[in-house]
């Protein structure tokens, strides 16, 4: 049989696709993330064993099946090399790294630099979570609680956080893969710098196979943060559509029985990110109400766009814009009509607490909701960067009739953060939790009857669920103990 491919290159994927019949499409890689100064900090202060350089690309690897094929394996053996390697070393996240995927909880995932953990896996990522192309993510993302990974460079595509962000995440069953031949290879994915996995004798195997969640199948293979030039060869098992068939796809030296990957550019499949001899790289970086020290080890306490340093073969360039948070107006609700009063200069917004979306077409420092729900009044500076931020009033008495079905219960309450929604309909509801004061902490959606809650690691207090259902908005308290 022959293998024809076309490469297929944009700012943040690189398609090598088998034009054919064969349960392997080819492989897709994905530039993730790409880190900032604000990653870089954090990262130092955890106690990264390996520093994450700003500009460090997180890389994700995929393989684009057919319909209805698995992978079985990620192998080598003494014909074929598996290799993944950086010409710097790779960064592991000094909380909850991993070499492989096994079973890191949600939670755990927002935290620090988890996202960007340098890993090898067959499509899992989280727990409940796989993963998957960022351009076909549909449920936004899990948020980070540090507030960090927000760079928004258009060289990675799509965002991971913020109202715009795709994590590139996906509910899903994920398994645990089983490592077999592997002792000390795996560390450098695990708090040991170093910059070369290579196996000749071992397998990463999902003996059930994987197949993405999405109609693309596309399964993920593995994810890797260097600030080097990242290489790979690979070898897969990929399983039929009949049960006990599999196909063995390999980089090289083929043999009877095997397929190899063929390029116009290439015999084999040897993947670099080929980064040229002099990078360049913009910090983007926004501040209100301070002074901030940047890499240069200079403290600036105005905006600047004109500063540069050179790490390595990068060349960062700062782009610092540093803006004065208005006062927050006060809200408050009388007869049904929200009022905004007091607050600094600046644009101001209705925003609905649930989305952060500003509400179209409300101009002016009153509002008169159509529709139950929590909503807040927004100034945003002359720089657009800086929000002073009202409080959150809750407006439930929007005259619109809700039936029987539409009714959602919590138990027990009050609790200590481990609760289960009841959904007696099974309705698709989008959800959202918020404290006291009105801040986002927690979305989600229930689609069947009950689902439960984990809330633990959240402060003591009252806490405001709402549900929303077409045109309608149902909300319950809580307390946490």
């Amino acid at each position: 049989m022959k293998h024809f491919f076309t490469i297929l290159l944009t700012t943040s994927l690189i398609s090598i696709k088998v034009l054919s019949q064969s349960g392997l499409e080819g492989i897709v890689v994905e530039k993730y993330y790409i880190s900032n100064s604000a990653d870089s900090i954090n990262a130092n202060d955890q106690g990264a064993t390996y520093p994450l350089a700003i500009g460090s690309t997180t890389y994700r690897v995929y393989a684009n099946l057919l319909p209805g094929y698995r992978i079985g394996s990620i192998w080598g053996n003494a014909s074929h090399t598996l290799n993944f390697s950086t010409s710097t070393s790779f960064y592991n996240d000094p909380n909850y790294s991993v070499s492989t995927y096994s079973g890191t909880s949600v939670t755990n995932t927002r935290k620090h630099t988890t996202l960007i953990d340098s890993y090898i896996t067959i499509g899992a990522v989280a727990s409940g979570k796989i993963g998957v192309l960022k351009t076909e993510d549909s449920d936004g993302t899990i948020g980070n609680i540090q507030g960090i990974l927000a760079n928004n460079t258009i060289e990675m595509g799509l965002p991971i956080m913020g109202t715009s962000g795709m994590d590139g995440l996906m509910p899903g069953t994920p398994q645990i893969p089983n490592v077999l031949g592997l002792t000390t290879e795996l560390d450098i994915f695990d708090q040991t710098p170093g910059n070369d996995f290579t196996c000749n004798n071992c397998a990463i195997a999902a003996l059930a196979g994987v197949s993405g969640v999405t109609p693309s199948n596309h399964v993920l293979l593995g994810q890797f943060t260097t600030d080097g030039i990242f290489s790979f060869k690979l070898n897969l098992q990929i399983l039929d559509t009949i049960p006990g068939n599999a196909t063995m796809y390999v980089s090289d030296s083929v043999i009877s029985g095997e397929f190899t990957f063929l390029t116009i550019f290439e015999p084999t499949l040897v993947y670099s990110s080929d980064q040229s001899s002099t990078n360049n790289y913009t910090d983007v970086i926004n501040i209100c109400d301070s002074s901030y020290t940047w890499i240069d080890g200079i403290t600036y306490t105005s905006s600047n766009n004109t500063a540069t340093f050179l790490s390595g073969d990068t060349l960062i360039s700062l782009d610092l814009t540093i803006g004065a948070t208005p006062n927050s107006a006060i809200v408050s609700l009388l007869d049904g009509t929200l009022t905004a009063t007091g607050g600094g200069a600046g644009l101001g917004l209705w925003v609905n607490c649930a989305d952060s979306i500003p509400i179209a077409g409300v101009m002016g420092t009153t509002f008169l909701p159509s529709i139950n729900g929590l909503y807040t009044y927004v100034i945003v500076d002359q720089t657009m960067s800086c929000y002073g931020i009202g409080n959150c009033v809750l407006v439930d008495n929007v005259g619109i009739s809700e039936s029987e079905e539409f009714h959602v219960t919590i138990a027990p309450n009050p609790n200590d953060g481990l609760f289960v929604l009841n959904n007696p309909a099974s309705f698709s509801l989008p959800f959202s939790i918020f404290d006291i004061t009105g801040k986002l902490i927690y979305t989600s959606k229930i689609e069947s009857s009950e689902m439960s809650i984990d809330i633990q690691n959240l402060d003591a207090g009252l806490y405001t669920i709402l549900f929303a259902f077409e045109d309608r908005i149902q909300a319950l308290r809580f307390i946490k103990n």
